[in-house]
């Protein structure tokens, strides 16, 4: 393949670049910038903090409503049930009519 030497000179300063790019974070690694924060701040409350704790109070309210709601819920689909088995037992032991209208 004939390349002029003008491309192979863009060729080389493209991959040079690249590899260069590639090489950055080992070269000069950025500062992470990170800083520290305290927890408690002038007046000793972090709003933060406190906003954080009521929300998952919140939750937490939340999700004992629902426990309490789901248990209520069992409870009532439990006395169906059993209120269904009394049916079908006392329904067992009517005449024989019930079971000749059933078929």
């Amino acid at each position: 393949m004939n390349v002029d030497r003008n491309t192979k000179f863009l060729m080389i300063a493209l991959i040079c670049g690249l590899f260069l790019n590639g090489l950055t974070p080992w070269i000069k690694p950025s500062d992470v910038g990170a800083k520290e924060n305290t927890a408690i701040s002038e007046n000793g409350n972090n709003s933060d903090c406190n906003s954080a704790r009521k929300n998952s109070i919140k939750s937490l309210d939340g999700v004992n409503t629902i426990e309490r709601m789901v248990g209520y819920i069992e409870s009532k689909v439990n006395d169906i049930e059993r209120g269904v088995s009394e049916i079908d037992r006392k329904l067992e032991g009517l005449s024989p009519s019930y079971e000749k209208n059933e078929n």
